[in-house]
């Protein structure tokens, strides 16, 4: 029986890089417009953002595993 390739990982790691750094930007800047308002709100923000990212790589490594 023939063994079949494994797949090369090097073309999807700079679409998945891309995708992460702009959630990243995109959190950044949220966090800046928050601080603008008050330190209240930017705690508020970079808390309920950490929860979010948290959520997300979960539900990423969850959907790896069974996909």
């Amino acid at each position: 029986m023939a063994k079949t390739p494994r797949p090369h990982i090097t073309p999807i790691a700079g679409p998945i890089l891309g995708e992460f750094l702009i959630g990243i930007s995109v959190a950044m800047a949220g966090l800046w417009m928050a601080s603008e308002i008050s330190d209240a709100a930017a705690g508020a923000f970079g808390m309920a953002n950490q929860v979010m990212e948290t959520l997300f790589v979960i539900f990423r490594v969850l959907a790896i595993g069974v996909g």
